[in-house]
C-alpha cells in the first residue's frame, strides 16, 4: 500500500499497533496499516468515491472540497475532483474494483 511515513505513524498510533518507522517496508504491517487507514476513511466519509479520493489526495483536501459547491452539492459526496491525478486514480481503482467484484 502506498502510505506516507506520517500516515503510517498516524495509523500505528491510532490503533496502538506499536509499529516502528521502518516497519512501513514490512509487507504484512504495511498492508495492515493501509487497510486500517481505509477503514478510518470509511468511518469518516462513508462514500466509496470520496474515500478513494481521500486516500490519494489526503483527507484535508477532501474536507475542503466537500465544503466547496464547485465540487460537492451536499457536503458528503464529491461530484468533481480538482486534482487530475486524483481523478484518474479514482477511476482506475473503481474500475478494477468492479472488475474484481465480477470475478
Amino acid at each position: 500500500m502506498q502510505l506516507t511515513d506520517a500516515t503510517f505513524g498516524f495509523v500505528s498510533d491510532m490503533y496502538s499497533l506499536s509499529y516502528e518507522k521502518e516497519d512501513i517496508f514490512d509487507k504484512i504491517k504495511n498492508v495492515n496499516a493501509g487497510c486500517r487507514y481505509i477503514e478510518y476513511l470509511f468511518d469518516k466519509f462513508h462514500d466509496e468515491y470520496t474515500v478513494v479520493c481521500a486516500y490519494n489526495a489526503g483527507e484535508g483536501n477532501v474536507k475542503k472540497w466537500l465544503t466547496d459547491p464547485r465540487y460537492s452539492s451536499d457536503g458528503v459526496t464529491l461530484y468533481f475532483v480538482p486534482f487530475e491525478e486524483t481523478a484518474d486514480y479514482v477511476k482506475k481503482v473503481l474500475f478494477f474494483k468492479r472488475f474484481y467484484d465480477r470475478l
